[in-house]
């Protein structure tokens, strides 16, 4: 029996009358030598439990119970273990003490035993103290314990609720204990979800999702708790599978009444291949944080922490990088008091910041947005909403950021001002964190009343930087200007001002006074005499990017150029005029085609125009694949054959992104000598001439660096051509996902390529098409696992699955590298796949055909075609 169980046993005799919710099943009263659990209890306590209310006032005086240990029990280590647990337990939930006896009358004596033999009565009513029943009660039997032929013998009116516990005391338990004591403590909250959120506990609604309740496994194979902690029971956990992406977050708040020191008790389950985070904040104080894979088991944690006011604890998942991050927890307690007994030593107190702003709960009191500009800051977590610019995520990887969202309506030049008002005289420490990735970055302005005191400008890279900068007026002006187009989104977050100055002289500024002329193609008259001298100085122009390109432009060769590269001179013109193919490939365009495109850099070239739907890319005329037929020539016009070697021999399909660049597969790259290679276009039937051919050779060949690892992982390549494609009726390119988007399971997809068309057998000589509808990464991690060799092959997040169950709908040999696409409401298409493995026998009854899944790699393809 539980020793926590036993001594509730002794302490609680003898309670008044409420009903009870439960119904015993087969169990007949014995008057007779009752027995209430193992405790034996003597004539005069059988006679005074059949009266009950005879004994609800009698308290072990001043909470403490006297005991004593027979020698049966006191040399038995795991018994004494056991007791010695429960008298902790009372010690850090009650007031309730435990002394070993000396000469007291009355004690409660501990012995090794039989324990009760005869048959329990059923007590018809409990007074509660003004609490709710307690399935969870360390007191409660289970619904078996008493059975002969494995049936229930006590069976709950009340559905969908585990009987009994043997963990410890519950939170009702250590409720009626400091009730009946009349304890000036007690826990704050104790819950293990069985009913489900305990009082006090809510969803937040400022993340991405909302914990989940749950009882036995999660959906999603080989990742989160095979059941509650201890075996039975339910848990709170974050469901990672679609349509949750990398960094989704989910927070889960408790609110109580008191404030002091407590502390906390929790389990936590953390397995998972692919798993994120779990942090635990109290209020805006993290307190607790855990990251990766912990193993297929519970862990428990117990820290102290400190509340100024009414506690608020934050359990927050973080999604990793797939749908193998389940993260749970349970059986939670905050219990007042240190979790050691001792008085915490409280930190030095600290100056407190008169301004400080995370963004998480809005903008904040101190903060306004000016009237003096073009446009707002937006407060957002997660990304923002265009590829390849602005953070993934708060600092610190978590939270809500403020940032400049340069897309449409945004011309170049346009500024976004947010004033903070600082309620302290004298120097004053600014301390933020500044985000500004993007190929077409604008610049951050500080400024400390009418002085700048902080610039940036351009491409910093994808991470969060600190600044400090010393300031002496009562007003912050953050400046956000836009660049030359929609990638510049720039963004600031964890803002605090600190009394004093940041531990040196205020820095210099990085730029001229703002009143200096724009830049423009000549150097400035105010430094026409040094700009020469400077520009032959070594590094100097490099080293000072930001105030040459302003002042000295032309001197240190920083004037723009807005020429088309004479490679694609006679495309570029018509590609501009082609629709919206400018916006839809911007960083090619960019790169080889300013002019054209009007996207040459510079203030008062007005921003290329916001890309509406239809794109130019992805269109076609018309409306291998195992289980396909034939499609109609030109319907899809991204579709190429990649030949290899002098006889051109076919091998591998692919998808043609920009009239010089095309997507395929990692494994259909045998060799990085591009002459190796011929990508052939606007082809239907191989064994034709129509006249609607394009073949032209590889001018260079990238391969994934991280192919392979694990098997399979990565599979995706990029081809440069020797010269632009011409762009026709029969040749088109197909439009690129952004990085992370996800695919629902009801979108419109199809698969084409030369594949064989059946299996054994060759290569088909007209290009097939089959409609494939996306499945999620579990069920095809499923499936996968049961095919023959399938246990050796793992699905991972930068894979994309399709097929019909069942059926002979597959890629097949030869479909390798070619797309899959899924078509937007606006009706165009977009990759989201390249063919890259499935069946050794092509059928979907077997395996899901699997693709790189190209939403993964739009940064990489971005990145390497703009090198």
């Amino acid at each position: 029996m539980n020793a926590a169980m036993l001594l509730r046993c002794f302490i609680i005799q003898g309670i008044k009358s409420c009903p009870s919710p439960e119904e015993n099943v087969g169990v007949t009263r014995d008057g007779a030598g009752l027995f209430g659990g193992d405790m034996i209890l003597t004539s005069q306590q059988e006679a005074e439990d059949q009266q009950r209310g005879s004994i609800t006032t009698r308290r072990w005086p001043n909470g403490v119970v006297i005991y004593d240990l027979e020698s049966s029990i006191s040399s038995q280590s795991k018994a004494m273990a056991a007791i010695n647990a429960a008298f902790d337990d009372y010690g850090k939930n009650t007031c309730i003490k435990f002394k070993k006896r000396t000469n007291e009358k009355d004690y409660v004596s501990f012995f090794k035993g039989s324990g009760g033999q005869k048959q329990f009565p059923k007590i018809t009513s409990i007074d509660s103290l003004g609490t709710p029943y307690d399935y969870g009660s360390v007191m409660h039997y289970g619904s078996k314990s008493f059975t002969k032929n494995g049936q229930p013998t006590i069976v709950s009116k009340k559905v969908g609720v585990t009987l009994g516990q043997r963990n410890g005391l519950s939170a009702i338990d250590i409720e009626q204990m400091n009730k009946m004591y009349k304890c000036s403590g007690g826990p704050a909250s104790f819950c293990n979800f069985n009913n489900g959120l305990c009082s006090g506990w809510t969803q937040d609604k400022s993340d991405k999702f909302d914990w989940t309740l749950r009882s036995g496994s999660t959906p999603s194979s080989n990742t989160g708790p095979p059941s509650g902690h201890g075996g039975s029971g339910q848990y709170v956990y974050i469901e990672t599978s679609s349509p949750r992406i990398a960094n989704d977050n989910a927070k889960l708040v408790f609110k109580g009444s008191k404030s002091g020191v407590f502390c906390l008790k929790f389990f936590y389950h953390m397995y998972g291949s692919s798993m994120g985070t779990l942090n635990v904040f109290s209020g805006n104080k993290q307190i607790f944080t855990k990251s990766s894979d912990q193993g297929n088991n519970w862990k428990e944690v117990e820290l102290s922490f400190t509340s100024s006011g009414a506690v608020q604890l934050i359990f927050e998942g973080v999604r990793g990088t797939s749908w193998k991050g389940d993260i749970a927890i349970d059986d939670v307690s905050i219990i007042p008091g240190s979790c050691s007994g001792k008085p915490l030593t409280p930190a030095p107190p600290t100056a407190q910041p008169p301004s400080a702003c995370t963004f998480d709960s809005g903008l904040c009191p101190l903060m306004t947005q000016s009237k003096s500009d073009n446009f707002d800051w937006t407060i957002r977590s997660g990304s923002t909403p265009s590829s390849s610019t602005g953070p993934s995520s708060g600092h610190g990887g978590k939270g809500s950021y403020i940032f400049i969202e340069t897309s449409s309506p945004r011309n170049s030049g346009d500024k976004a001002k947010l004033e903070l008002s600082v309620p302290v005289s004298g120097s004053s420490c600014l301390v933020f964190f500044y985000h500004m990735y993007g190929s077409s970055m604008g610049s951050l302005n500080v400024f400390d009343g009418n002085k700048k005191v902080f610039n940036e400008s351009g491409n910093k890279g994808d991470n969060w930087h600190k600044a400090e900068v010393t300031i002496s007026s009562n007003k912050v002006i953050f400046e956000g200007i836009r660049g030359s187009s929609y990638q510049g989104d720039a963004a600031i977050d964890d803002v605090s001002v600190v009394a004093g100055n940041c531990g040196g002289p205020p820095p210099t500024p990085t730029q001229p006074p703002v009143t200096l002329p724009p830049p423009v193609c000549v150097d400035n008259t105010v430094y026409a005499d040094i700009c020469p001298s400077l520009a032959s100085c070594g590094n100097y122009c490099n080293d000072h990017k930001v105030w040459a390109q302003k002042n000295c432009p032309k001197s240190c060769k920083m004037c723009p150029v807005c020429e088309d590269n004479t490679v694609y001179a006679d495309i570029c013109p018509s590609i501009a005029s082609c629709g919206n193919y400018c916006n839809d490939h911007k960083v090619w365009a960019q790169k080889n085609c300013p002019k054209s495109c009007k996207m040459c850099p510079g203030p008062s070239t007005p921003a290329p125009p916001p890309p509406p739907p239809p794109a130019s890319c992805g269109k076609s005329p018309g409306t291998r694949v195992i289980g396909g037929v034939d499609a109609k020539p030109g319907n899809w016009p991204w579709q190429i054959s990649l030949l290899r070697g002098s006889s051109k021999s076919f091998s591998c399909g692919g998808s043609l992104i920009a009239p010089d660049w095309v997507v395929t597969a990692a494994h259909c790259i045998s060799t990085l000598t591009a002459s190796y290679y011929t990508v052939r276009l606007g082809d239907h039937n191989r064994n034709l001439n129509e006249g609607t051919e394009q073949d032209i050779t590889a001018k260079r060949v990238i391969k994934h660096e991280n192919y392979g690892s694990p098997v399979l992982n990565n599979d995706i390549a990029l081809i440069q051509l020797s010269k632009p494609a011409t762009l026709n009726a029969r040749v088109g390119t197909v439009c690129l996902p952004s990085q992370d988007e996800m695919v629902s399971t009801s979108s419109t997809c199809y698969i084409t390529g030369w594949g064989k068309i059946k299996h054994p057998g060759s290569s088909h000589t007209i290009l097939q098409q089959a409609k494939m509808p996306p499945v999620t990464n579990s069920d095809c991690a499923k499936k996968l696992a049961s095919s023959p060799g399938g246990s050796s092959l793992t699905i991972t997040d930068h894979m994309l699955c399709a097929g019909v169950s069942g059926t002979i709908l597959s890629g097949c040999h030869g479909d390798s590298g070619g797309p899959y696409v899924c078509q937007t409401t606006a009706g165009n298409w977009v990759l989201q796949g390249a063919v890259s493995w499935g069946s050794p026998r092509c059928s979907a009854a077997e395996r899901y055909t699997v693709f790189a899944r190209v939403a993964k790699f739009r940064n990489w393809i971005d990145q390497k075609m703009s090198s």
